[in-house]
């Protein structure tokens, strides 16, 4: 009975191994090379096989299998990137400063509407980037011989080997300074479609994340993009998700391909990430999780983090400075501690657009009117 029990136990604990992992795997010496079939042990459901990218840095602790933080399964995917880690073409891109990658690809694509599921471990050790440096940890990305066939929708520039001039990334997650954001480039315009932070830097290390998201891929204005993140909507994005579907060679039609891991420019540092649950699926109940399907789906309202948490180290330098002067003419005018003063202007100036309109909310113009209208605010507030 007592047998009986504990094998039931590890069913229901840890996601049974599909396949058996290769002995040489589980060494902690052994070497990833680029465009290797990782035998990933465990059902990825629509995304099939996985392997490295074909430009993964060559050191032994870029990629592991791990079976020391991991959430439903025996082994997480480790992946981890120190600085000036480069592989192959990813060391000659001078442009760039300190451009590397950890990075798994999976394999098959998908177009109209998918289900996909993640769950995420940034480490507590790693390093969070500074100023606009980026490390990307997860990326919708369409094949570069679908840009050269299509940017002429988007721009007359001529683009480059790596497409630098205007990428088509349908989604992609990146962690900058301020936190996690999901962003979308070059599916109706050369920037930014949207530009959200989902994750604040004060709740991202050292703790599993869960990613779900509900994707129509389709050139047509029904398309969506709806993200959840542990549970809480963060993105209900509608229209097109894909500039223009088109065939490839083979007369198949091109579709966003997905990679993961660790991807990152700039002095970033190092950092660790270990990946759990990857899965595909038409369907949300068919994504292998507690999930409650019927729950998430009927959520309507956007989940939304302060937008002065989303912006970056720098620019709350700058917010901070032009603040000041306000901070201390209204603090010394009503007799209020500045430090009270500046959460109360923390919370009265949060509807502002400080991501979208950083630089216009900081101007000269725009301060004197923020001024005017916190020294009515404050009267109102303080003024018995």
């Amino acid at each position: 009975m007592n047998k009986l029990f504990f094998l039931l136990i590890c069913l229901f604990s840890f996601e049974v191994l599909s396949k058996k992992l290769p002995e040489i795997f589980l060494d902690p010496s052994y070497v990833f090379e680029p465009e290797e079939n990782i035998k990933y042990p465990y059902n990825t459901g629509l995304w099939g096989s996985i392997e490295t990218h074909d430009r993964i840095h060559q050191k032994s602790y870029a990629l592991r299998y791990d079976n020391f933080i991991t959430l439903n399964s025996e082994y997480s995917l480790r992946f981890e990137k120190r600085q000036g880690d480069c592989g192959k073409a990813d060391c000659d891109r001078k442009s760039k400063k300190y451009i590397g990658r950890s990075e798994i690809i999976l394999s098959n694509e998908q177009l109209n509407t998918n289900w996909y599921n993640w769950n995420f471990y940034f480490d507590n050790s790693s390093d969070m980037p500074k100023n606009n440096d980026f490390i990307h940890v997860g990326q919708f990305k369409m094949n570069l011989e679908h840009e050269h066939k299509t940017r002429y929708l988007l721009t007359d520039k001529k683009i480059d080997k790596y497409n630098e001039i205007c990428p088509e990334m349908n989604l992609y997650f990146s962690i900058r300074s301020n936190g996690m954001l999901v962003t979308r480039q070059g599916v109706t315009s050369c920037e930014n479609d949207f530009n959200k932070l989902v994750i604040d830097k004060d709740n991202l290390k050292g703790k599993w994340h869960n990613i779900i998201l509900n994707i129509n891929w389709t050139d047509q204005d029904d398309g969506f993009i709806k993200l959840w993140i542990n549970n809480k909507l963060f993105l209900d994005h509608k229209g097109k998700t894909i500039s223009k579907i088109i065939k490839n060679n083979s007369n198949n039609y091109y579709a966003p391909k997905f990679r993961i891991g660790l991807y990152g420019q700039g002095e970033i540092g190092d950092q660790i990430l270990h990946l759990d649950n990857i899965y595909a699926a038409k369907e949300c109940k068919k994504i292998k999780l507690n999930i409650n399907c019927e729950e998430i789906i009927s959520q309507s309202n956007v989940y939304k983090i302060s937008s002065i948490k989303a912006l970056s180290s720098e620019q709350m330098k700058i917010r901070k400075y032009y603040l000041s002067f306000i901070v201390k003419k209204i603090s010394k005018k009503f007799n209020k501690s500045e430090n009270e003063i500046e959460n109360w202007i923390d919370i009265t100036t949060d509807h502002l657009p400080w991501v979208e309109e950083f630089d216009k909310i900081t101007s000269r113009k725009e301060m004197s009117k923020l001024e005017k209208f916190l020294l009515d605010e404050a009267k109102r507030e303080f003024e018995n």
